[in-house]
């Protein structure tokens, strides 16, 4: 799950927590049908950001055009 970015480990102390708690998920597929990342939407009107995407990882790897 950390590999997916959907979890993230603890700046201090140890284990992880909910990189998207609060927030409705929708997976995002690749042209293989496969879903290889998150898009995010919060759940508060007052929460920010109020969408959000899961990082870069090693099964997802963002396309940067010119």
């Amino acid at each position: 799950m950390e590999a997916l970015g959907s979890v993230r480990r603890r700046s201090e102390g140890s284990g992880y927590y909910d990189a998207f708690r609060g927030r409705l998920m929708f997976p995002i597929h690749n042209e293989s049908g496969q879903g290889d990342r998150l898009r995010t939407r919060a759940m508060k009107a007052d929460e920010q950001p109020s969408t959000l995407n899961s990082p870069e990882t090693p099964i997802y790897e963002k396309v940067h055009s010119i």
